[in-house]
This record gives C-alpha cells, structure tokens and sequence, in this order.
C-alpha cells in the first residue's frame, strides 16, 4: 500500500445514545455517554494504518511550538 500524508483534526469525542431523535425544539434524555478520540483525521489514520498503509504519524496541535528558524 502506498504512503499517505493526512491533513485532519484530532478531537476527542462525545457520543450521546437516545432513544429517538426529537422533533425540532424538544428535548431527549441520553440513554449513555462514550467518550472516545476521533476527529476526521485521526479516523483517516486509524483506517489506513489498518488497512496496512504505512505508520509514521506526527500530530500538531495548539499547543505544538513550532520549530525555531535556523
């Protein structure tokens, strides 16, 4: 399989289960929580690296400095 570069967010997650979607205005009760990490490209990652693509993963986030100039 080929390499891939993914540009994605990382996010962490909050999965809400209910038993039905309520109709616009109203309210539900959740049933259960899942917190979970996820984000569109931490889940390209995951997909790929299982599928066999290459595994060399570097993250940046807010709070990543980035390198000083030389």
């Amino acid at each position: 399989m080929a390499d891939f570069w993914i540009i994605g967010p990382i996010a962490w997650d909050l999965a809400l289960y209910v038993d039905h979607i309520p109709p616009s205005g109203h309210f539900v009760q959740a049933s259960e929580s899942v917190e979970r990490p996820g984000g569109t490209g931490a889940n390209v990652a995951v997909a790929l690296s299982q599928a066999g693509g290459a595994e060399s993963t570097w993250w940046v986030t807010s709070e990543t400095t980035p390198p000083a100039a030389t």
